[in-house]
């Protein structure tokens, strides 16, 4: 993967959690509509954080910040289709997870060819 690709992936990586977290917080907000805001667990509103820091970190090109993303965002999806017994969504998570993936497969890609540079 050269330098360029690399930092579109991880650029395309952060927009799809940019658009993640639009998304959750769309849900959040009309979920909260019917029960009230008092019925939104903490993990949810501790989600968003969260989120917003780990694309922040991939975006400083942080192996670990993508690699946990990466397993974040399938994890959360897999709880929430466990827990709500509703496998809907899959082929969009299998879209951003696409996305995830070529977030990490970019920032391994750069830090490979920093430390080739560094040692030449």
């Amino acid at each position: 993967m050269s330098e360029k690709e690399a930092t579109r992936a991880i650029h395309d990586a952060a927009t799809a959690g940019w658009i993640t977290i639009g998304l959750d917080v769309i849900l959040t907000l009309i979920y909260a509509t019917g029960a009230g805001f008092a019925h939104i667990s903490l993990l949810n509103w501790l989600h968003f954080p969260l989120m917003i820091g780990l694309i922040w970190s991939l975006k400083q090109r942080s192996r670990f910040a993508a690699v946990v993303l990466l397993a974040y965002y399938f994890t959360t999806k897999m709880v929430l289709w466990v827990d709500e017994k509703a496998f809907i969504g899959i082929p969009i998570a299998l879209l951003f997870g696409y996305f995830f993936w070529r977030g990490v497969r970019g920032v391994y890609a750069l830090t490979r060819e920093s430390s080739a540079a560094l040692i030449a």
